[in-house]
C-alpha cells in the first residue's frame, strides 16, 4: 500500500522573531497537504544542523531541545508504521490527536483511557453522570491501583466481582451497575483497537428485581404535617428546606438533576414543561394545589429571572443524609432517598387510578413496562391489604 506520509523537522526563518530567533517545526505531508507542528523551541538560525535535523551544541538546555525533536520524529515514525501495518490512510486530523497524545487508542492504563475520554466528552454528559464515572473508577482503583487494558481478562474481572461482594459487601445489583460500567470501557476499548475483544463474553452481569421504596399516603401527609409545623420538631432549617424541596419532588416526580436545573421559564400555566436530563425526553407534569402551594414558599419568585434555579438544593449525598434524619423523626422506617420522591409519586398516582399512560408521560418513560412496574407493586399492596379481610372471622 502506497502511504503519502512524509515528514522533517526544520525551522523557520519567515517567522523570526524580534530577537532574532526563529521557531523549530515538524513538517508533515499528507496527500500533499502541509502542516506544521510546533515544538515550542526558538533558536538562533545557525545553531540548527539541517542535514541531521538536530540542534548544534552539548548544554542541557540543547540536549533536551534534542530531545523534544527525537520524541517528535519518533511520533511520526510510529503513525506512518502504524498506517502501513493497519493499511489505513493517514489523515492530518488523527495525527494531529496522535501527536498531541489525544487519542483514546494511545492509553493502554484503563485510568488514563477513562479520564481521557471523560474529558473529551464532558460537554456531553451531565455533571452528575461524571461523577458517576469517577466514583467508578476511584471504586476500581481500591481493588487495584494500576490496570493495564492487558490485566481485564475473565479472571480479573470474577476476583473484581469477588472483591465488591466479599470486601465492600455490595449487593447484586450495585455489583452489576459497576460491571456494566467496566463492560463498556472495555467495549470503547475494543472500538479503539486497544483490546482484541472484550472480555466479559464468558461472564454474565447477573442482576435481581430491585425493591422499589416509596411512601404510602400516611407518610406522606407525615412528612406534610412536619413541614408546615417545624416547631413541634427538633428540625434545622436546612432540614426543613430539604424536605421542602424533597416534598415538591413527590407531588411532580421530577428526578433530583432535573429539580436542580427547574426555573420560571419551565413552568407556564400551571405545568411544568421541561427535557429530562437524563433521557433528553420532554415532559408536561401539571401542578396540583399541593405542589402550587409549595411554590408559593418561594420568596419572591416572580422576581427570580426565568433562566435560574428557583430551588438552592443542597449536593444529592447531603439531601440524603438529611432525608435519613427526617425519617427518624417521622418515625418512617424506610431508607428515605430523594429517589424516593419519584417512586411516591408514581405509585400513589396509579393507586388513585390516575390513567397509566398519562402518568408515564409526566415521568418521561419511554417504554410504558417501566411505569408498569408501579402498577404491579400497587396491586401486590392492594392484594396485601385485602388479606385482613381474611383475618375477619377469627378476631
Amino acid at each position: 500500500m502506497n502511504i503519502s506520509f512524509s515528514y522533517k523537522v526544520l525551522t523557520r526563518k519567515d517567522r523570526i522573531t524580534p530577537h532574532g530567533l526563529v521557531p523549530v517545526l515538524l513538517r508533515v505531508i499528507i496527500n500533499r497537504v502541509v502542516r506544521y507542528y510546533h515544538l515550542h523551541i526558538y533558536i538562533a538560525p545557525e545553531l540548527f544542523d539541517e542535514k541531521k535535523q538536530r540542534i548544534k551544541g552539548n548544554s542541557e538546555e540543547v540536549i533536551r531541545w534534542n530531545y523534544v525533536i527525537g520524541e517528535s520524529i519518533r511520533k511520526a515514525e510510529l503513525y506512518r508504521f502504524e498506517c502501513l501495518k493497519e493499511e489505513k490512510t493517514p489523515t492530518h486530523e488523527e495525527f494531529s490527536c496522535f501527536f498531541d497524545g489525544k487519542r483514546l487508542r494511545d492509553k493502554h492504563s484503563l485510568f488514563d483511557f477513562m479520564q481521557h475520554y471523560i474529558e473529551i466528552n464532558k460537554h456531553t454528559y451531565s455533571p452528575g453522570t461524571i461523577r458517576k464515572y469517577k466514583a467508578e473508577l476511584t471504586k476500581l482503583a481500591k481493588f487495584k491501583s494500576v490496570i493495564r487494558f492487558s490485566d481485564v481478562n475473565e479472571l480479573f474481572i470474577r476476583q473484581y466481582d469477588r472483591y465488591m461482594r466479599e470486601v465492600l459487601g455490595n449487593r447484586t445489583n450495585t455489583v452489576a451497575k459497576s460491571m456494566t460500567f467496566l463492560k463498556s470501557v472495555c467495549n470503547l476499548a475494543v472500538y479503539e483497537g486497544i483490546l482484541p475483544k472484550n472480555p466479559f463474553q464468558g461472564y454474565k452481569i447477573k442482576r435481581v428485581p430491585g425493591e422499589r421504596e416509596m411512601l404510602n399516603e400516611k407518610e406522606l401527609k407525615r412528612l406534610l404535617y412536619i413541614f408546615y409545623h417545624p416547631d413541634e420538631f427538633t428540625i434545622t432549617k436546612n432540614e426543613h428546606y430539604t424536605l421542602f424541596y424533597f416534598l415538591f419532588s413527590c407531588f411532580t416526580g421530577l428526578r433530583f438533576g432535573d429539580m436542580q436545573k427547574l426555573s420560571n421559564q419551565h413552568i407556564k400555566d400551571n405545568c411544568i414543561e421541561l427535557y429530562q436530563g437524563k433521557t433528553k425526553y420532554k415532559v408536561v407534569i401539571p401542578l396540583s394545589k399541593y405542589a402550587l402551594e409549595l411554590l408559593s414558599f418561594i420568596t419572591d419568585r416572580d422576581k427570580i429571572h426565568p433562566s435560574v434555579p428557583i430551588f438552592k438544593m443542597f449536593t444529592n449525598p447531603s439531601t440524603n443524609r438529611m432525608l435519613k434524619r427526617i425519617a427518624i423523626l417521622a418515625k418512617i422506617n424506610k431508607r428515605l432517598t430523594y429517589h424516593v420522591a419519584r417512586h411516591t409519586f408514581a405509585t400513589l398516582s396509579i393507586s388513585m387510578d390516575i390513567n397509566i399512560y398519562a402518568v408515564k408521560d409526566m415521568l418521561g418513560h419511554r417504554d410504558i413496562r417501566t411505569t408498569q412496574i408501579y402498577a404491579k407493586l400497587t396491586e401486590q399492596k392492594r392484594r396485601h391489604e385485602i388479606d385482613k379481610w381474611n383475618k375477619f372471622l377469627n378476631d
